[in-house]
């Protein structure tokens, strides 16, 4: 490589860094203007009531505060959406899928590849299991090891995130599926992340339509295998 572009390349991520450091800067001064203002409430009313120590609730959960005004200018920034896929391998299959060894209960299945089903926990088995024999699903496959993850932000770090179940239906439909119960900031942001996920796959065209599910509650699975599909895009 030569010095130039060496040179270029450096004046390039300086200005990336300059760029990146304004952004946090300006985002940590809008948070703290809106901690500041009496659109934040801190509960118990008791520390609301209390200026000193309604100042350190808020100190302690900035973070929480600086996701969710990222969160409400995102979108009200957002013209549209863009699909972006991973630049190596765009497309997995679970024909691809090596053999491995776990000590975890397992199920066997009948629509998948995969002959059985390695699963964490007795709800999970439940849902498995319906999946596998709903009429209206042609294949499925335990979200293990097949690579079906995306990014998500929780309190200012990106992390994985990657959902239980994947499933064919018979309509050509696919449904990406989650078992989860406990609802909090973090799985709230990582079902949105999803949710905008499927909505660019739909939007993009070239891949078929895809709908996110929640089963909040055991048996649940059946409403959302039974459930409508989604409208196919415009």
């Amino acid at each position: 490589m030569s010095a130039e572009v060496e040179a270029a390349l450096a004046d390039d991520e300086s200005d990336v860094a300059r760029q990146s450091g304004v952004a946090h800067r300006a985002t940590h001064r809008i948070a703290e203007r809106f901690a500041a203002s009496d659109r934040v409430r801190v509960f118990p009313n008791a520390f609301n009531a209390d200026p000193a120590k309604r100042k350190l609730v808020i100190h302690l959960e900035m973070s929480r505060v600086v996701q969710h005004l990222a969160h409400v200018v995102k979108y009200e920034n957002t013209e549209g959406t863009e699909l972006i896929l991973d630049r190596e391998r765009q497309m997995r299959s679970t024909a691809e899928m090596p053999a491995w060894s776990t000590g975890r209960p397992v199920e066997p299945s009948a629509r998948s590849h995969l002959n059985v089903c390695a699963l964490d926990s007795a709800w999970e088995s439940a849902d498995a299991l319906a999946i596998d024999a709903h009429p209206n699903v042609s294949a499925w496959v335990r979200n293990e090891r097949v690579g079906f993850e995306i990014p998500y932000v929780h309190r200012g770090v990106v992390r994985s995130y990657r959902p239980d179940f994947l499933a064919r239906l018979a309509n050509g439909e696919t449904l990406i599926i989650e078992t989860k119960g406990r609802q909090d900031d973090e799985t709230r942001a990582k079902h949105r992340a999803m949710e905008e996920w499927a909505a660019a796959v739909a939007a993009d065209g070239r891949y078929g339509r895809w709908r996110f599910a929640v089963a909040d509650r055991p048996r649940a699975i059946l409403d959302i295998l039974a459930s409508p599909p989604l409208a196919p895009p415009c």
